[in-house]
């Protein structure tokens, strides 16, 4: 498991709170070496005010991700705005 903090607003990098978490986590993961994470629950609740933990996976080419699992690569494609992307 991974502590990471928890975005309080939204970077030129993401379009909102919940995909900068979500593009936070995936760095996160890709730093530990992982291929999938899993956000646990209870981030930004009275118990875990400005961070969350993610549960970090590594995964074996075509080894099947376990549920609620997500790929790195994939949050960091749908959710990372790159340069010169136009803000929705």
């Amino acid at each position: 498991m991974v502590r990471i903090v928890v975005p309080k607003g939204v970077f030129a990098d993401c379009a909102s709170v919940e995909y900068c978490t979500l593009v936070k986590a995936a760095e996160a993961t890709q730093r530990a070496g992982g291929t999938h994470f899993m956000l646990l629950p209870g981030h930004g609740g009275p118990t875990q005010r400005g961070y969350a933990y993610i549960k970090v996976f590594t995964l074996a080419p075509g080894e099947d991700a376990p549920s609620g699992t997500m790929s790195v690569e994939e949050a960091l494609y749908f959710f990372r705005r790159r340069p010169g992307q136009a803000a929705s």
